[in-house]
């Protein structure tokens, strides 16, 4: 007998010593990619893409005639979010410091590093960091090199006005109808004052202002405004209730005939349709799915047309319409089998195209393909994390499930490599989303590779008031944040443990944002499941999540709808926050949060650490004065899951 209890734990121990020396470092996972999100010139001529330097996110260019590549940046403290090509020869960029989201400004550089503009400036303080003053552009101006159209909310937080913005003057004076204590400065010309409530502006394909979306707070509503011409009258196109099926524009033909909207008014998912603008009535369906909603197009300006349409099943998909593309889309997926394999960006006459590449193993790869006399040629640009290798990855495995009430769910689950059906169960990681109006998606994720490197399976599902699956499994998460939408994520756990993939001993659960808040949630409804937690900038007390964004009279509105009225509701919302059940914890948790957070402001992380206390319940505490809703600082993301990985061994041991 003793021989055998012997045998047991030298095969446990020599089980824990090769997981531990397959381990991969945190800093492999949480690193900055190397390279990310290339963009061609219009001209074809040159590359841009965003790549670390001094650990902040800066912008390097490429020559490709010559092969010679520079950094055209220099930031070391704020961190670039995103770019992109304004001309053949200026590159325009968002900048946000400390994580502020109200504290983003645009800049501007030419590609070889000259002229270096700011052309928005970055708020000078944030006294009330829930209120998110923005500036953001919405129409490059293809035929004007020196302007793009912006929408800036500075003198209505939700109501954004129309401006000309210069792309390479410094800011000489406030932007006209600025109000007083205002801090954004820009050398702009008005192009439209908002009418009243335009929550949204959309363009035609000259780049010209042609519709909008109203919203009417009183019944409700919201309606779609539309005119012929800059010189016409605004006028109501069609009105629909708020949360009621209806149609959103994706973008006007190039004859500005029709339009281009994304529409569930006849079916459960959205699929994408013609408006006909003379006739004022919804057209043909250019196509829709039966299980998934189709909401991307993209358009050419080349041809004039519509050219891909995107949607997501399982796996991102791309339906190609126009016949080139669809070919080299095929030789594409020749050439790399086992990854998808996406055009992410294309020169002005698609002759220069940049292919990114990945799997669920494999990180994002990318090439650059020339379309030239006698075929295709390609050449590699880089792999944007070398260091790790897909063969000592973890696949991705799509799965379904059925709640409680009969309603399907559809997720992904993601066990150690080298596991097999009919191996042990492992410990599970119960992984729900943020948003929560967002979907899980099939791709490469260095956080769910990290947890399946450290022997942990990965339960990530689309609960009701996910998008993506249509609009009864949307609508189905209003007003059930603390109710259904938890019974769901209770249901997939239950479901892990019958098919005999998770240990039902060593249960965690781990979100950030609406998946933080679900991970309290689950805490305190199911106490006896879990064997810890962690709290990533969720929230805790709903109620004053809403009332902290009442000034953003959409967002409010929204959360009242989706969520609670925080009068009409009150009881409903003190029994959906997790702050009320406190005293029903048993699970140890660490909670994580930014001091800047300006969408689960800190004062969340503060009452919930205040009530732990109160009750004498175990937890750990990570919080960084420079991030805000979720780290980006290298440095800090590193250290995160540096105490991550410790908590969670702790706590499965």
């Amino acid at each position: 007998m003793k021989s055998t209890i012997c045998t047991v734990w030298l095969l446990l121990f020599c089980g824990l010593l090769w997981m531990r020396a397959d381990q991969i470092p945190v800093e492999d996972f949480f690193r900055d990619p190397e390279f990310r999100n290339f963009q061609v010139s219009p001209d074809g001529t040159h590359l841009a893409f965003l790549g670390p330097w001094e650990r902040r996110t800066n912008i390097f260019v490429y020559e490709i005639a010559t092969g010679d590549a520079r950094r055209v940046t220099a930031f070391r403290d704020s961190q670039i979010r995103d770019f992109f090509w304004a001309n053949d020869e200026r590159l325009l960029f968002y900048v946000e410091e400390s994580g502020f989201e109200a504290s983003i400004g645009i800049f501007a550089v030419d590609r070889d590093g000259r002229r270096s503009r700011v052309l928005v400036p970055p708020a000078e303080a944030v006294v009330n960091v829930s209120v998110i003053r923005q500036t953001v552009v919405i129409d490059r101006l293809k035929d004007d090199p020196e302007h793009v159209l912006v929408v800036n909310n500075e003198r209505r937080l939700d109501y954004p006005d129309v401006f000309m913005l210069n792309i390479y003057r410094e800011p000489r004076r406030r932007m006209a109808g600025a109000r007083r204590g205002a801090s954004t400065a820009i050398a702009a010309q008005e192009v439209e004052r908002n009418p009243g409530t335009v929550r949204g502006w959309f363009t035609d394909q000259q780049g010209r202002l042609r519709l909008g979306i109203r919203s009417n707070r009183e019944n409700r509503t919201r309606t779609v405004i539309y005119r012929g011409d800059e010189n016409s009258e605004w006028e109501d196109l069609v009105t629909f209730d708020e949360g009621a099926p209806g149609w959103e524009p994706i973008g006007f033909s190039y004859d500005e005939e029709i339009l281009f909207v994304s529409s569930n008014l006849d079916r459960n998912t959205s699929g994408i349709y013609t408006y006909d603008l003379a006739a004022r009535e919804l057209g043909d369906l250019v196509y829709a799915h039966d299980e998934v909603d189709v909401t991307g197009l993209t358009f050419s300006d080349y041809r004039r047309a519509p050219i891909s349409i995107r949607y997501e099943t399982d796996r991102p998909q791309v339906r190609w319409l126009d016949e080139e593309k669809k070919m080299i889309q095929q030789a594409l997926d020749s050439v790399f089998p086992d990854t998808l394999n996406r055009i992410t960006s294309m020169s002005e006459d698609e002759r220069v195209l940049v292919v990114r590449s990945f799997s669920d193993r494999h990180s994002p790869f990318y090439h650059l393909l020339r379309i030239q006399e006698g075929g295709l040629n390609m050449i590699p640009l880089g792999h944007s994390r070398k260091w790790l290798d897909p063969d000592r990855m973890a696949p991705v495995r799509p799965i379904q499930y059925e709640a409680r009430d009969g309603l399907s769910i559809h997720g992904y689950l993601t066990m150690p490599r080298g596991w097999k059906e009919g191996d042990e169960p492992v410990p599970l990681v119960v992984h729900p989303h943020g948003g929560p109006w967002v979907r899980d998606s099939w791709g490469f994720n260095p956080e769910v590779q990290f947890l399946a490197n450290r022997g942990y399976a990965v339960l990530q599902m689309n609960f009701r008031g996910s998008t993506g699956y249509g609009r009864s499994l949307l609508r189905a998460g209003d007003k059930a944040w603390g109710g259904e939408m938890q019974t769901d994520l209770k249901d997939g756990v239950k479901w892990a443990i019958a098919e005999g993939y998770a240990d039902p001993d060593r249960i965690g659960i781990f979100g950030a944002s609406y998946g933080g808040y679900a991970t309290m949630m689950q805490l305190v409804l199911y106490p006896e499941t879990y064997r810890w937690g962690i709290n990533y900038v969720g929230p805790v007390d709903l109620r004053e999540l809403i009332l902290h964004r009442r000034r953003h009279e959409e967002v409010f509105a929204h959360y009242s709808r989706t969520i609670g009225d925080p009068d009409e509701d009150r009881e409903l919302l003190a029994e959906h926050a997790p702050i009320t059940h406190i005293e029903r914890l048993q699970a140890p948790v660490f909670v994580v949060h930014g001091r800047n957070d300006a969408r689960v402001p800190m004062n969340q992380a503060t009452m919930l650490r205040q009530a732990l206390e109160r009750h004498d319940k175990e937890y750990e505490w990570l919080v960084k004065p420079d991030e805000g809703h979720g780290f980006r600082n290298e440095e800090n993301v590193i250290e995160l899951y540096t105490r991550i990985d410790a908590f969670i061994e702790k706590h499965f041991r």
